[in-house]
This record gives structure tokens, C-alpha cells and sequence, in this order.
């Protein structure tokens, strides 16, 4: 079988329809994905906190990724954690809840991340608080639909910081 996201399918298809070849992709949440990536961005830093798969992936991973390890929260102290989210063009939250929980994640990306930079989360259905910090923040294009497991999830897609002046705006309209 061929490494593929657990995304949804139609994320996926929207999604590397887009020039990638020069990109940085943040990846938190290790797997057969992180492969996948690798054939799509010019470099992937991907974040895992299973050793196992860790141990596998670092056998398989082609020259352009680069693995680590999360232990802790200690990861939010690392300046190389913090340097990679602020030269990202993309990051993807898409890791088990612990250690850390997504929410964690979300905020610590939102505050570090460049401005023209985006955020994909998986599973926003099954991560009611994140998926709502981030769609309060920025706007947003859902993916709903199944993933390779035939699973009904959803990936969405986030972008545009909003802001006050858009939110007065909007709202005078």
C-alpha cells in the first residue's frame, strides 16, 4: 500500500493540485502521511510522540523530511520548534491528544506562525475546541467527506487571520 493521509480524500485532491515544490510543510502528527508529504514539499519537519513510530518512519524518510521527537511539553520552550513554525507555509495538527492536546498546538502556532502562512487540522468534528479557536481566528475552508478509511471526518483548511476591523465591517454590512 501507498503512504496516503488520513485527511479526507477531497482535501487531499484539492490540496496537491497547488505548486508545493518550493513549500515548507510543519507536520505535527508522524505517520505514512509524512512520506506522502515528502514527495509534494521542498521540506517537511514532522513531530511524533509514538517512539515506535518514530523508529519506523526514521528507516523509511527521504532526505528532505527531518523527524522529532515530542517528549513534553518542553517542546514549546525549543527554539528550533518555534524557528520551523515561523519559516512554515503550511503546519498540519494532526497528532494524538497526548502528550499534548491539539488546543495546545493551535495556540502556540497562531502566535508564532508567519502571517501569510496556513493551518490544516484534521478531525476538526472530532476536536470541537480547536477546530472552534481556530475558525474564531481565521477563515476557513472545510473538507468534509471520508478518509482512506472510509471514515467521515473532515480537514479544514485555514488562512486569513480575521480581524477586528473586518469583524466591524462585516457586521455593519
Amino acid at each position: 500500500m501507498k503512504p496516503y493521509p488520513l485527511l479526507t480524500k477531497n482535501f487531499i485532491e484539492f490540496f496537491i493540485k497547488k505548486d508545493l515544490s518550493e513549500k515548507v510543510l510543519l507536520e505535527l502528527g508522524s505517520g505514512l502521511s509524512t512520506i506522502f508529504w515528502a514527495k509534494y514539499f521542498k521540506k517537511v519537519y514532522t513531530y511524533e510522540s509514538d517512539p515506535n513510530w518514530v523508529k519506523v518512519l526514521e528507516k523509511k524518510i527521504p532526505k528532505n523530511v527531518e523527524i522529532f521527537k515530542v517528549k513534553d511539553r518542553s517542546i514549546f520552550e525549543d527554539f528550533k520548534f518555534v524557528t520551523q513554525i515561523k519559516n512554515s507555509d503550511y503546519v498540519i495538527i494532526d497528532n494524538d491528544s497526548a502528550p499534548i492536546p491539539r488546543i495546545d498546538y493551535a495556540k502556540f502556532i497562531t502566535l508564532h506562525k508567519k502571517e501569510e502562512s496556513q493551518i490544516i487540522l484534521d478531525n476538526g468534528t472530532w476536536q470541537p475546541t480547536t477546530y472552534k479557536f481556530l475558525q474564531e481566528n481565521f477563515f476557513c475552508q472545510d473538507f468534509p467527506g471520508t478518509n482512506i478509511n472510509k471514515q467521515i471526518t473532515v480537514t479544514s483548511l485555514f488562512f486569513e487571520r480575521k480581524t477586528e476591523k473586518y469583524d466591524y465591517i462585516h457586521y455593519l454590512k
